[in-house]
């Protein structure tokens, strides 16, 4: 316990192990959306909308939905722009702690407008409101749930993810 602070510091910074074929980088993007959908739904109707502790865990029930549209997004562009970015754009210029903060903010860039344009219609729709007032709930929404988002994905899920796989996945190649 007495290097957890090293050990996070490292995670946060970008150290630990990556994945190394398909079927990993699969893992891993699972258990980033599922944590990521989890924190997210929960910290969204604590923080953002202000909902109490139940009504914010009672919102989890469409934590399945979530994940599906978080995974999605990042395999199907999220993860490639991204990557494409940090190998062109950022890698040549940053490293450690400043590098994963513009590599966190790209990916939150590119997946934020579209979950909170789904969130912002959801409430819409399930609190019965006017299609009218979409624009102005994405608008105010959408800056506040950005920066939640970067915030989150930064100091806890990327850490977490990056803990979990880092200790089970190269247990996992040694036993094959």
């Amino acid at each position: 316990m007495k290097d957890f602070g090293k050990s996070y510091i490292g995670y946060v910074s970008g150290k630990g192990d990556m994945p190394r074929s398909r079927k990993e980088a699969l893992v891993f993007q699972t258990l980033f959306a599922a944590t990521m959908a989890f924190v997210m739904v929960l910290s969204v109707n604590l923080l953002l909308l202000y909902h109490d502790v139940p009504t914010s865990v009672s919102m989890l029930v469409g934590w399945p939905l979530w994940f599906a549209f978080a995974f999605a997004l990042r395999e199907l562009y999220a993860n490639k722009a991204s990557f494409f970015v940090k190998k062109h754009l950022l890698d040549p210029h940053l490293e450690g702690l400043p590098l994963q903060a513009a590599f966190v903010a790209t990916n939150v860039l590119l997946m934020a407008p579209v979950l909170c344009a789904v969130g912002t219609e959801c409430g819409v729709v399930l609190g019965g409101l006017d299609q009218g007032m979409f624009l102005g709930m994405y608008a105010h929404m959408l800056p506040r749930a950005a920066g939640l988002a970067f915030a989150i994905v930064l100091f806890f899920v990327k850490p977490l993810v990056s803990a979990v796989f880092t200790h089970t996945v190269p247990r996992l190649r040694q036993a094959q």
